[in-house]
């Protein structure tokens, strides 16, 4: 089906004309619905993949339940379906389709390569990563995806759980995303003891935005996916001079809840 209208996704580029073109494909790999806070505190749901036709591959964003359905559908069918997708959004070589995304499964087989498909299966997801500033603005408890780079690493120290007398390891380390924009990451037990070193470059995903005396900072949790990256330009080194973050450090107490399923810390003084 290579009539007029449709774009192989070798040939997409950021226009204005996207609703008189649609996009097919195979929708190869899919992460886990999550919820994403925007600049202006709305939340949404998003998952993110990847869409391959016979000329490559590109990072796809659904946003919406709707959307997202589709997307799941595609993905478990990708070897007997692929998806038309028209009226999307293309920015950064990125494709989003939303709830106003005209999305069709078509009986139709793309010749995708193995050694394509081997490429997109070993690839880690993107995600969408968050802003630190966005991050400031986020409703505690929101689930954030951050990259950057660390410019501060605190020692390590043990906090011990009220309700259970369980003792975890913890640290604090400080890290800048592209903007110079600082903010504070809390690690438990098991994420408390990786070898975090100054300049090293982090990302971390399915983390929460905890607050304390109203400055917000980044939680680990039993979902949290922390991986050491190779170096990355935008993001400049810490420099000697560089001073402390000027937030509350989280106090000396006693942790006294910790969720079932996801770990919140309350931090209260004893």
């Amino acid at each position: 089906m290579d009539g007029a209208g449709r774009k192989k996704l070798n040939e997409i580029q950021d226009d204005s004309t996207l609703s008189t073109t649609f996009l097919m494909g195979h929708v190869i790999k899919l992460e886990e619905t999550r919820q994403h806070t925007s600049n202006q505190g709305k939340n949404t749901q998003r998952a993110t993949g990847y869409l391959a036709d016979e000329t490559g591959y590109k990072e796809i964003v659904f946003i919406g339940e709707k959307a997202i359905n589709a997307a799941k559908v595609a993905n478990r069918k990708q070897n007997t379906i692929c998806l038309k997708i028209q009226d999307y959004g293309y920015s950064k070589s990125t494709i989003y389709a939303s709830s106003l995304t005209n999305l069709q499964f078509m009986k139709q087989i793309l010749t995708i390569s193995p050694e394509m498909r081997q490429q997109i299966l070993s690839r880690n997801l993107p995600g969408n990563i968050d802003s630190v500033i966005k991050i400031h603005s986020s409703p505690v408890k929101s689930r954030v995806d951050i990259k950057g780079k660390i410019v501060k690493v605190h020692s390590k120290s043990q906090r011990t759980i009220r309700s259970s007398q369980k003792t975890l390891d913890f640290r604090e380390i400080v890290i800048k995303d592209k903007s110079s924009q600082k903010v504070k990451v809390s690690l438990w037990a098991e994420r408390a003891n990786l070898p975090f070193k100054t300049n090293d470059t982090l990302s971390l995903t399915k983390a929460t935005v905890a607050e304390y005396n109203s400055t917000k900072y980044i939680n680990t949790n039993n979902e949290t996916d922390i991986k050491f990256l190779p170096d990355d330009e935008e993001l400049s080194d810490a420099e000697s001079t560089d001073e402390p973050l000027e937030t509350p450090k989280l106090p000396q107490g006693t942790i006294t809840s910790v969720s079932s399923v996801n770990i919140y810390y309350d931090l209260r003084c004893s």
